[in-house]
């Protein structure tokens, strides 16, 4: 049984409206003194460019669109510009639109060798996109320093490991060509680490290879919607296979339904639901598994939001002996650091969750459990270099409370990995 989701996140709550209400004042002074540039020079094309960028940060895509359109009715031939609405549009999902004006920009001939290079990338891109089949192959190789520590009457000694682990990520989108953009996606995972655990929670842990892979296709649909600005439905199956110490195998075969809507172009709520079934797991008493999750999340600028979930996980036997559960509600906070229009950026995501967790007692029979509370804490930072290259920074707190104290943990620790991505 998984016993402590690991995507959740630390912040201080106290801090966050000041922080938005700062942020709010820099980006509304930044794009007031962009517009003032572009309007005082109404055909540098530098300034355009300035002022495209902010209005997209924040959020201002008609802005922006209307702006960059109205520079070229009066400068038709200015070929710089010209990419500067191709990419815009291809921002935007407008590939027909997009194409358009690279191949424009091209043809005029005036552009620089570096801009004659990114044009030629970003028309390939869109043409790819054009085809109706799209996706990327990410390689991440990382490592994590964490410190485990134990109650004093645990078996086990506090102790501090560094875990490697290495990473593949792989997903195709295809179109179907519907007025709802309807599309079939196949996502493919695998992931292999040296690390430290206690699988039972049995005082028995130890170093050893954990080993991950899952395999899912999914169907995403649009619905009919009124007075919303999108509604959606992705209906999956998938299999998956987590390997630990101790010759331990979950071994899961599921479906999946996750709902999304869109009441505004800044908020968007979801709920999902899923029904594993584990019965072929090795040393795990659960033969299906029952997951819910509800939430959102708010824009509140164009750089910045907030979220907001509820996760439940139910676990029981065939023959309807209950094996145990968890239920954590989270709220976090992200924000956009660094935009450069190189591709440099830097992301950040806070957040911080806590819960009940009931789980069984693998060292006696099926239904006697051990419960307690749990709360986690993290920071991530995601730094963008460009398209193909990523650099992630993690630092987490987590610990768990149980009524047996001698299984009380507590960790924490720092991870850095790199990511490549082929498109």
């Amino acid at each position: 049984m998984n016993r402590i989701p690991h995507k959740i996140i630390a912040m201080a709550f106290l801090s966050v409206p000041l922080l938005i209400s700062g942020a709010n004042n820099a980006f509304a002074s930044a794009y007031q003194d962009a517009f003032n540039n572009r309007i005082s020079s109404p055909g540098d094309t530098e300034s355009l460019a300035n002022f495209v960028t902010i209005a997209v940060d924040t959020g201002q895509y008609d802005q922006a669109l209307s702006t960059i359109e109205q520079h070229l009715i009066t400068y038709p031939r200015d070929a710089k510009a010209r990419l500067i609405a191709g990419r815009l549009y291809n921002h935007v999902g407008s590939y027909e639109l997009a194409l358009r004006q690279i191949e424009y920009a091209i043809s005029i001939g005036t552009l620089s060798a570096n801009e004659m290079r990114e044009a030629e990338k970003l028309q390939r891109r869109v043409q790819k996109s054009l085809s109706g089949i799209t996706g990327y192959v990410s390689l991440t190789a990382g490592v994590e320093v964490v410190r485990s520590d134990f109650d004093a009457t645990a078996a086990i000694s506090d102790r501090t490991d560094v875990n490697p682990y290495g990473e593949i990520y792989g997903t195709v989108r295809r179109s179907l060509d519907t007025p709802s953009d309807d599309a079939i996606l196949l996502t493919v995972k695998a992931r292999v680490a040296r690390l430290f655990g206690d699988f039972n929670l049995s005082g028995n842990g130890g170093v050893f290879t954990a080993t991950a892979g899952r395999v899912e296709m999914a169907f995403d649909k649009g619905l009919p919607n009124s007075g919303i600005s999108s509604l959606r439905l992705a209906t999956s199956v998938y299999g998956s296979l987590n390997t630990f110490q101790s010759n331990s195998a979950i071994r899961e075969y599921g479906i999946r339904a996750k709902f999304t809507a869109k009441p505004s172009v800044d908020s968007t709520l979801f709920a999902n639901f899923g029904y594993a079934d584990l019965s072929s797991s090795d040393l795990l008493f659960t033969d299906y598994r029952i997951r819910a999750e509800a939430g959102g999340v708010m824009r509140l600028t164009g750089k910045h939001s907030i979220g907001a979930a509820v996760r439940s996980q139910f676990d029981y036997t065939y023959g309807g002996v209950f094996v145990g559960q968890a239920i954590e509600g989270e709220f976090s906070y992200a924000g956009l650091l660094v935009s450069r229009p190189d591709g440099l950026s830097w992301t950040h995501r806070i957040s911080l969750s806590a819960g009940y967790i009931e789980l069984p007692d693998l060292s006696t029979t099926a239904g006697t459990t051990f419960d307690g509370n749990f709360w986690m804490a993290r920071w991530d930072h995601a730094f963008e270099l460009n398209e193909r290259n990523r650099i992630d920074l993690t630092t987490f707190y987590r610990k768990l409370n149980l009524d047996v104290s001698s299984r009380d943990q507590a960790s924490y620790g720092i991870g850095l990995s790199y990511t490549y991505t082929f498109r």
